[in-house]
């Protein structure tokens, strides 16, 4: 188990900063996940990834609104090398 991590909360609270966090996985498993990809022996065809313009967030996120039936989907927002922000999600079916 992770060590405890000391949190300054009346900092936080008071600066409304928000902590969101996601332990799916361990640090060596996700690495072993990246290796199997890179190396093409991770089958990641059922993931559905989707890139927007930022003027088109609202039409960006739609379809990841209508998927009901389970799974998960990532939203993020990319800074482009060309300096503009980019509007990126991908979807994953439940398995």
């Amino acid at each position: 188990m992770p060590e405890d991590l000391p949190i300054p909360t009346y900092r936080l609270m008071t600066m409304h900063i928000s902590i969101i966090g996601s332990l799916w996985f361990t640090t060596a498993e996700g690495e072993d996940m990246a290796r199997m990809a890179a190396a093409g022996t991770l089958d990641l065809s059922h993931l559905d990834a989707y890139h927007f313009p930022l003027e088109q967030a609202n039409e960006a996120v739609q379809p990841a609104a209508n998927h009901r039936d389970g799974g998960f989907a990532s939203v993020r927002l990319d800074l482009l090398a060309s300096g503009e922000l980019s509007l990126a999600w991908g979807w994953c079916p439940p398995l």
